[in-house]
């Protein structure tokens, strides 16, 4: 073999080494690459696993707070204040704003006609209720630890109406005419730059609401009296109002509004100025008030919640004079805290007085004081306005009396020695006497008064907060004031609203508000020796609703608890004992009502599914965005 053929065998197999070489390299090379594009794709799948792991849970976690917000969200949000289907046709608003009548003086009519009472009053369906309050101890018994609450327990029947209109009024006319005062310095407070986004009914139903009316019935003007509070939210929450105003309207003795009626001025001269269609009604409000009206209650603008809040009536009636005195609560700019105040809307000077007590320190928010007129209080001399006591608080039982020239308060009884404070009793309506007719008994010498506080419970079994009428006696003898008798609860057989305006489900706040007593008059006295007495109440229900109810025989249940002859003097272990079985009974009657009102919606559906059904376009937008990231 020659030296070159050998030389060219071993290049070739060098080169067929080499390409051996380069072909395990290039194996190696692609297996490296191989090897790092599949940890390269690990990693990726890797991180879009963590990736989409975290997408599930930051949806997930969307999802959870839109089930638990949501709900909370839209109750938030206006519900149109209207009579739900399940009200039964006797319980149809009247419209208030369609019938009109012109004003009849009644000089000629005969001392029947000036009574409130109706025919249609005394026929009505009455449903009697079996009552069971608690009283005092009886004359000659002492109080010792064994006794019970069934001791202290005094058992009465009553009869209320089994129909139980709706009063209603137009909201749409209120704004209007609030919107129409152009140089007013509250119209402003009224609008918002939103608006030109909605139409007026939008508007209505998103930011104005009513709530529950308080009314007296005047007799020298032959007319009722309703008060309400008109809010405005810009948030669209009836719980949270930019301003509250004071609206008024009047009615006949069958209910009809009437439009126009005009009632003078007690402060203000009127010789020789008479209504008439030729003067201009700027000239005439100078000395008359003219219903339906907003009242114009000065008051600051600070944020929200301004106005005045929780309008309450109370009539002081002497032998000249009828004149209807509003009770609210405001939020006092310059002080920084809210206040009580009287509010006169039948005088032009000073209507508004702030109320307040020297020698006691106020709490921050001052509300629920019960107004009654003792007879100390009626003073007629032509210059001062007299004075009015109020129940600051029911236990303990402080009374505090009032001057109505410049709200000036002093603390007129205090049973500080009670170690027990009961704030279950709130504020309801005005306590009024018992009506002047001759009655056998203890209350020959006492000064007797009948009020509905409302009784405030949380978590007791029916929703978060629970309100509802309570039936209080007071008396006062020799200056001492006691409670001689509490009926923790009567709620006239009706069914609550919820607070969404929507169902009577207990869910969240669940409120039923004695708001006034309209009227309590005794038609005659039978052979026997009970009464034939009518009672007319107004009752509001999640705060918005107004309903009329009349009751019969709260005179026979007076009558036959002073028969008994309880005895004078406050003992503080009784009204400890008084105001816990009270309590008791309370908590018991919510608990057994919120039993019976648990899923009674018509679809048979709660809230969060409810809400959730309609919106199931948002569930599904998340549930695409977690499967598909």
């Amino acid at each position: 073999m020659s030296p070159n053929l050998d030389r060219t065998d071993k290049r070739t197999n060098f080169n067929d080494k080499s390409h051996e070489c380069n072909n395990e390299k290039t194996k190696y090379h692609e297996s490296t690459i191989n090897n790092s594009n599949y940890y390269s794709l690990l990693r990726i799948n890797k991180q879009i696993a963590k990736s989409r792991q975290s997408t599930v849970l930051v949806f997930t976690f969307l999802l959870i707070i839109l089930i638990v917000t949501l709900p909370e969200s839209l109750i938030s949000q206006n519900v149109l204040i209207t009579t739900p289907e399940k009200h039964s046709a006797s319980e149809k608003p009247i419209d208030s704003g369609t019938i009109i009548h012109k004003y009849k003086s009644h000089k000629n009519c005969s001392e029947s006609d000036y009574s409130p009472i109706t025919e249609q009053m005394i026929n009505q369906k009455y449903i009697m209720n079996e009552l069971t309050g608690y009283v005092p101890l009886l004359q000659n018994n002492s109080f010792n630890i064994d006794r019970t609450c069934h001791d202290i327990s005094y058992r009465s029947v009553i009869e209320h109406s089994e129909d139980k209109p709706v009063l209603k009024d137009n909201l749409k006319t209120i704004r209007r005419q609030l919107l129409q005062r152009s140089n007013h310095w509250l119209t402003k407070e009224l609008k918002d730059k939103r608006d030109r986004y909605f139409s007026e009914d939008e508007i209505l139903h998103k930011q104005w609401f009513q709530f529950g009316g308080s009314s007296v019935w005047l007799e020298t003007e032959q007319c009722y009296l309703v008060f309400s509070r008109i809010v405005y939210s810009r948030l669209g929450r009836r719980n949270r109002p930019h301003v509250s105003l004071v609206r008024g309207q009047a009615f006949d003795k069958d209910w009809n509004e009437i439009i126009g009626k005009k009632i003078s001025y007690m402060d203000v001269k009127n010789d020789g100025i008479k209504q008439t269609d030729e003067l201009d009604d700027q000239i005439l409000s100078r000395y008359y008030v003219t219903y339906p009206t907003v009242f114009d209650v000065p008051f600051g603008i600070d944020g929200d919640w301004n106005g005045p809040e929780d309008p309450h009536i109370i009539l002081k009636k002497t032998n000249n004079t009828e004149e209807p005195i509003i009770f609210l609560n405001m939020f006092d700019t310059i002080e920084g805290k809210r206040r009580m105040y009287s509010f006169m809307p039948h005088r032009k000077i000073d209507s508004l007085i702030k109320l307040q007590i020297p020698n006691k320190i106020l709490k921050k928010q001052e509300k629920n004081w019960s107004p009654f007129f003792h007879p100390s209080d009626l003073i007629e001399n032509g210059v001062s306005r007299g004075s009015i006591h109020f129940i600051y608080t029911f236990s303990p039982l402080d009374i505090i009396k009032c001057s109505l020239d410049d709200g000036v308060c002093v603390l007129e009884f205090n049973s500080t020695e009670s170690s027990d404070r009961f704030d279950m009793i709130r504020g309801g309506s005005q306590f009024v006497s018992v009506p002047s007719l001759k009655m056998d008994g203890s209350i020959d010498k006492k000064n007797v008064w009948i009020g509905f506080p409302k009784t405030h419970m949380s978590n007791c079994g029916c929703g978060d907060f629970f309100y509802r009428p309570m039936l209080v006696i007071l008396s006062e003898i020799n200056s001492q004031y006691q409670i001689d008798f509490i009926l923790p609860m009567i709620d006239f057989n009706i069914d609550v609203l919820s607070w969404d305006m929507e169902t009577t489900e207990c869910k969240g706040t669940n409120i039923m508000s004695p708001n006034s007593i309209i009227h309590w008059d005794t038609v005659s006295r039978n052979q026997d020796g009970s009464y034939n007495d009518y009672m007319s109440v107004t009752i509001s229900e999640a705060d918005s609703l107004t309903k009329r109810v009349t009751i019969k025989g709260i005179m026979n249940l007076v009558r036959g608890l002073y028969d008994n002859k309880i005895q004078t003097g406050y003992d503080t272990n009784i009204e400890s004992m008084l105001m816990s079985c009270s309590v008791d009974d309370a908590e018991l009657q919510c608990s057994s009502y919120g039993s019976n009102h648990l899923n009674r919606d018509k679809h048979g559906l709660n809230d969060h599914l409810r809400y959730l059904k309609e919106y199931t376009f948002y569930i599904w937008i998340t549930i695409v965005c977690t499967v598909f990231p």
